[in-house]
């Protein structure tokens, strides 16, 4: 793929035009377009928001990442997308980088156009480029969010950080607020997670996993310290990958650590990593994640089993799309596909683990 490719982009999800000033507004997003005034955006880095209450005077509430974007609304991995993201409120975009053929690192899925693009037309919006992006959040008013970059394993890792190296050397960033400060660096395996601890030292580093029991190994690894974690969310439901996580908050680095969940667009699931204590969620529609995480705001307790009713002649609460109690129906389904996630990566995580793409070799005494 090369940066000059010009096909049409998600021909059966055109995205409506940007209004000078505004970015384009769904139903749910217009209830909610003062939503993030109520949210700590100030915060620039990772770590959960500090929301006390009398009872838990160290209850966080976790950060909202935008999963490509406003992926729910618009084609992901474009500017549209990115831009509504931040209109929202969101605190974090993840995002995409696979290095191009022409030696460009572009913003894409996957390592060809296939999926999100068509043919003999065309594109909506051009692919956009890191660089681009980077200008983007360079703007004074954009300098509370951050990026968490998914680092796809098409190129070789010094090829792709040494790309990365010099787009964010090439941008400067807002006053007193650093890359280093505003990016975190998202490696599926060892070679990348060692470029990134060569090439860029001072930035932040996470493990992008489907497992715990991958991410374990880099855990209990001393030369990994300080390295935070993006697990698969339907992994980390039930009694072992609990362990794990208090495993995490337990380690000696713990305050350095931080620990994300993908894909979350369920507002149970969303409940659930709330409840769960995780730093921040990775979800398609970071709108709807702020609302749930409102009610914990407003309400001052982490009670996810409480429904505000809200009647039809109010429609400007940003409660207003909270669905009444799951039924167990509901639950049945969001259970069964955990179990399904589960038992497939528990057949295939031996072999996965094994592979020389995934291999593992402790670093650290």
């Amino acid at each position: 793929m090369t940066v000059s490719d010009t096909d049409p982009l998600l021909l059966k999800r055109p995205h409506p035009p940007i209004q000078p000033g505004k970015a384009p507004l769904s139903p749910l997003f217009d209830s909610c377009k003062d939503l993030h005034r109520l949210i700590p955006i100030t915060a620039p880095w990772t770590k959960a928001h500090l929301s006390p209450t009398p009872d838990d005077p160290k209850r966080r509430l976790p950060q909202a990442i935008a999963h490509r974007g406003f992926k729910a609304l618009y084609p992901e991995n474009t500017m549209a997308a990115f831009t509504a993201a931040v209109a929202a409120g969101t605190h974090a975009i993840e995002t995409d980088l696979h290095l191009s053929s022409d030696g460009v690192v572009v913003i894409s899925h996957d390592p060809s156009l296939k999926r999100c693009y068509g043919v003999d037309k065309l594109p909506h919006e051009p692919i956009p480029r890191f660089v681009h992006l980077l200008n983007f959040l360079a703007r004074p008013e954009y300098a509370h969010v951050w990026l968490l970059l998914d680092l796809k394993l098409t190129n070789t890792a010094d090829e792709l950080f040494a790309a990365m190296s010099r787009d964010l050397e090439a941008v400067s960033p807002p006053k007193d607020m650093p890359w280093d400060k505003r990016v975190v660096m998202g490696c599926w395996n060892q070679p990348f997670l060692n470029a990134s601890l060569s090439v860029l030292p001072t930035y932040s580093t996470a493990h992008i996993s489907f497992s715990p029991l991958d991410s374990s190994r880099f855990l209990r690894d001393p030369a990994y310290a300080g390295l935070s974690f993006a697990l698969l969310q339907p992994t980390l439901v039930g009694p072992w990958a609990s362990r794990f996580l208090r495993a995490v908050r337990a380690a000696p680095d713990a305050h350095s650590r931080q620990f994300f969940v993908w894909t979350v667009n369920e507002v149970e699931w969303m409940d659930w990593a709330i409840r769960t204590g995780v730093d921040g969620v990775i979800t398609d529609d970071p709108a709807t994640f702020l609302q749930v995480r409102s009610r914990y705001e407003v309400d001052g307790r982490a009670n996810a089993t409480r429904r505000q009713q809200v009647t039809d002649d109010s429609p400007e609460s940003f409660l207003a799309v909270v669905p009444p109690p799951t039924s167990w129906g509901r639950w049945a389904r969001l259970y069964l596909r955990v179990v399904t996630v589960q038992l497939l990566f528990t057949v295939l995580a031996p072999f996965f683990l094994r592979s020389k793409r995934f291999k593992f070799t402790k670093m650290g005494n």
